[in-house]
């Protein structure tokens, strides 16, 4: 399977970190230097005078979490989401069990199941363009369920309720796969 890469995708929140985080460093220093060269002191004495300035230390604290709060926004907008919006018709449900290296894809609506073996990878099927929800439940550890070429994961833990989460399938998926071949990993963490 061909890794994905998204460097591509994120190459453009570099092209606004970089620069931001250079006029922060350059302001930080520039104060720096203006502040000790042009009030050193000659003397040996302790200077005596205001040693705060609380409105601007505040506005200080102010730009960089408004600098901070922007970053954050613009990287999360860059990342994939877990549902697709242009998704068309009725989602599919499909419920998702993992148990010692092994996947079970349950589909209610049709009864079909697909168990996985030593000898047997499950293949998750679904039908092309169309939002997927997946119930997700583990019988023994901590299991990734990922489809890789999706960029969808999430772990499925045991003891705890069944998580519930969407997804699309691409409407770029050959129609003789009707699915990505590879879903969920044979390895428990």
């Amino acid at each position: 399977m061909k890794p994905i890469d998204t460097r591509n995708e994120f190459f453009d929140v570099w092209d606004v970190y970089w620069p931001i985080a250079l006029a922060v460093f350059l302001l930080i220093l520039g104060a720096v230097l203006f502040l000790g060269l042009r009030y050193r002191s000659k003397s040996r004495e302790i200077p005596t005078g205001k040693d705060e300035s609380t409105p601007l230390e505040v506005g200080y604290a102010i730009g960089l979490a408004c600098i901070a709060a922007f970053l954050v926004f613009l990287t999360f907008s860059r990342m994939p989401g877990s549902e697709d919006a242009n998704a068309t018709g009725k989602p599919v449900d499909v419920r998702v069990t993992a148990a010692r290296w092994n996947w079970r894809f349950e589909y209610p609506e049709t009864g079909f199941v697909e168990q996985g073996t030593k000898e047997h990878v499950p293949v998750l099927r679904v039908p092309i363009d169309t939002k997927i929800e997946f119930t997700g439940s583990s019988l023994d550890v901590i299991h990734s369920f990922f489809v890789p070429e999706e960029r969808f994961k999430r772990d499925v833990f045991p003891s705890t309720p069944a998580g519930r989460w969407s997804s699309k399938t691409p409407a770029t998926t050959p129609a003789a796969a009707s699915a990505p071949s590879s879903a969920g990993s044979n390895t428990a963490t």
